[in-house]
């Protein structure tokens, strides 16, 4: 295992791609200077997507913004990021759900697995601020990340989707179209440093940002 930072480590399992995913422990979390993604202005279009798994505890606020967090806090995909909102699906323990957040207009909206959960306006700006197992220490909570993705100035999703099926695939720059950042651990052998946007992803519409700083190649399996 690799350590990233308070308690955050890196392991092969259980991994949503087989490869690594970021394991936190009870109150562990990842906290991002502003600046590390760039902040979303206020009406802009945004995208925040994660598969989050849940081993033990009531869940967890998963990522935190400067205005809320996203992830499944007990057994529901729960938001406030600039409001509140709670899902009506189940979400089951020692099993991965991808989740996603989004902004189309003023309306933002929470899927799980691809089905919207709710939706609601909020017109106001964000930034990325960490990734967080739990919000109290007396929280026992102890869940996994992966394949997390994060979009400026584009939304994924505005309608109900067949959620991914595969991990980032990464090519060579192209485009500049999109702003956007991704960042990822499932290539493994995360070190926590981030790297230069230096490739563009069409499959996915983004710009990507590595938190695996070594043993990247780009593939898919």
């Amino acid at each position: 295992d690799t350590a990233i930072s308070n308690g955050v480590t890196v392991v092969a399992s259980p991994a949503k791609f087989g490869v690594s995913a970021l394991k936190f422990p009870a109150y562990g979390y990842v906290p991002f200077a502003q600046g590390v993604f760039p902040a979303v202005p206020a009406n802009n279009d945004f995208s925040i997507e994660f598969w989050q798994y849940i081993e033990s505890g009531g869940g967890a606020p998963g990522v935190t913004t400067s205005v809320g967090h996203v992830g499944i806090i007990d057994t529901h995909l729960v938001s406030t990021v600039g409001g509140s909102a709670t899902g009506p699906a189940t979400a089951s323990a020692t099993t991965w759900y991808h989740v996603a957040l989004t902004r189309k207009g003023n309306m933002v909206r929470g899927f799980l697995n691809g089905a919207m959960q709710f939706s609601y306006l909020y017109t106001g700006s964000l930034y990325i601020n960490g990734f967080r197992s739990s919000a109290a220490t007396s929280d026992t909570t102890v869940m996994y990340l992966d394949s997390f993705g994060f979009s400026n100035n584009f939304a994924m999703w505005s309608d109900d989707f067949s959620k991914p099926v595969e991990p980032f695939y990464m090519v060579p720059l192209s485009s500049g179209a999109v702003t956007g950042y991704v960042s990822t651990v499932v290539a493994g052998e995360a070190t926590g440093s981030f790297l230069t946007p230096t490739e563009y992803d069409p499959h996915w519409g983004k710009v990507v940002l590595l938190v695996t700083g070594q043993g990247q190649d780009g593939s898919t399996s």
